[in-house]
């Protein structure tokens, strides 16, 4: 018993430095492993989506120029931000952006891109950028991605960390 407890206290220990105290939201330990569900909230999923670097890429051109607006809609995010288009001027694009898990990886799909001329391959190494970014707000270890949802409220993804 007193073992259990230990490995209990430590990965809870571990999970608050790991995770910086805020995200967590649930901790299920057993025996092989434990399922932590990481929850993010609209102004946090904003930050991750600054850090992917979504505005501009290492030419210089730019998927959005500002992100003007996260709004989290059941099964998908809702991306909003200005641009310029080809004679310079200032737009509005919008994009989604889907979620999931399969076979233990994340997977981020960016879908209904409303933005003009926008480049394909831009949106593909997009897409890259925002798994490897929203895994690093979960991956700290040997984890594997059980499920992810997106309600009204908050992206929740439910990882399995492996002892």
């Amino acid at each position: 018993m007193q073992r259990q407890i230990l490995a209990i206290t430590t990965l809870i220990f571990c999970s608050l430095i790991l995770f910086g105290c805020g995200p967590i939201s649930n901790v299920d330990v057993g025996w092989s492993g434990a399922t932590v569900d990481i929850v993010l909230h609209e102004d946090q999923v904003d930050r991750v989506l600054k850090r992917a670097d979504m505005m501009v890429d290492d030419d210089g051109k730019s998927v959005l120029e500002s992100i003007t607006k996260v709004d989290f809609q059941e099964g998908h995010i809702e991306v909003e931000g200005t641009y310029k288009d080809d004679d310079g001027n200032t737009q509005i694009g919008r994009f989604d952006i889907e979620m999931g898990a399969t076979d233990g990886a994340l997977v981020v799909q960016i879908t209904n891109v409303d933005i003009a001329n926008v480049d394909p391959a831009m949106i593909e190494e997009a897409n890259r950028d925002l798994a490897r970014e929203f895994a690093s707000e979960a991956e700290k270890g040997d984890v594997e991605f059980l499920e992810v949802t997106v309600t009204e409220s908050e992206l929740t993804m439910r990882i399995g960390v492996n002892f």
